[in-house]
């Protein structure tokens, strides 16, 4: 189980952002990876064992809960890649 968040290199994170699992004991419940040169904006949030890619922007209070491939802008809840 990834019981800790990784983030890569150049990663700006704003206020009141949440990066972490689902708040389960569940086994196959996880932390984020996160790749180099993410932006996330105020009150974003990044849950579960995902994936973030790298050089991806998400929006301000978007809820992403799936893997992104890199270079994507994720808005929305649940995020999506516009």
């Amino acid at each position: 189980m990834n019981s800790d968040a990784k983030i890569g290199r150049d990663f700006t994170c704003r206020a009141y952002t949440t990066i972490g699992n689902k708040g389960t004991y569940d086994e196959r419940d996880g932390c984020p990876t996160i790749g180099d040169g993410v932006n996330v904006g105020v009150g974003a949030k990044i849950i579960g064992p995902i994936t973030v890619g790298s050089n991806c922007s998400i929006g301000a209070n978007a809820v992403v809960t799936h893997s992104f491939a890199d270079g994507n802008i994720l808005v929305g809840i649940p995020a999506k890649a516009i």
